[in-house]
């Protein structure tokens, strides 16, 4: 398939929007057709804001 990227704003840097989680990240996702729950999106970005979840994602269900 091919790889896929998702690049995330450090908030204001690029967007104006102080949520970039709710107001940029979730509507992206929805738009595409992600039906995770949000309360799973919202845990899963602030695991990666902590460096959790390596660039290789073999962490991302752990």
């Amino acid at each position: 398939m091919g790889i896929k990227v998702l690049a995330l704003d450090a908030m204001g840097v690029i967007y104006r929007h102080a949520d970039d989680v709710e107001e940029l990240l979730i509507p992206y996702l929805r738009d595409r057709g992600c039906v995770v729950p949000t309360a799973q999106i919202e845990e899963l970005y602030h695991r990666c804001s902590l460096g959790q979840i390596s660039s290789t994602g073999d962490t991302l269900f752990r």
